[in-house]
């Protein structure tokens, strides 16, 4: 009788411990979005929920089990059929469209989203004066118009953007 109290008791407990640890999840989440493209790397998107990162772009490398020999490739066969690239391509992506279609997300979730923290580190820098300018011209117009639409909307405590 003693030995099916004890494991009641302890089967109880650990579910209240589980209780406890998804509550204390849900009430301390820090969820943050950062994107960064390093000079000498390719770009890089990582969604992170509080202590979990989840790196989304660049899309890791399929590594191939060096245990199994390599399989001889298929016959190729005739076709016609266009093969098609990458699931997400960043070629011929309409970047007014993309950033329209920020916007009306963000005016979404005004009321539900809370923003503590905005920090925007950009450095542009090319090989030609004219085009690092009108780069810079283009960034300085960007943020002329997001900037505002945030301080509008949402009230953002730690606020800091750095153009060079």
């Amino acid at each position: 009788m003693l030995r099916i109290a004890a494991w009641t008791a302890g089967i109880l407990g650990g579910l209240l411990l589980l209780l406890l640890f998804l509550i204390l999840l849900a009430l301390l989440p820090r969820v943050r979005i950062e994107a960064d493209k390093p000079q000498s790397g390719p770009f890089r998107l990582v969604i992170g929920y509080g202590l979990l990162r989840i790196p989304i772009l660049p899309r890791p490398d399929k590594t191939k089990q060096a245990s199994a020999p390599p399989a001889p490739p298929p016959p190729e066969k005739k076709t016609t059929e266009k093969k098609k690239g990458a699931g997400l391509s960043l070629h011929g992506l309409d970047w007014g469209e993309l950033l329209s279609l920020a916007l009306d997300l963000l005016i979404g979730l005004r009321n539900r989203l809370v923003i503590h923290r905005l920090r925007v580190n950009v450095l542009l820098a090319t090989g030609d004066a004219a085009k690092t300018g009108i780069l810079l011209g283009q960034t300085a117009a960007i943020s002329g118009m997001i900037l505002p639409f945030l301080e509008q909307n949402f009230v953002i405590k730690d606020f800091k953007v750095d153009v060079d």
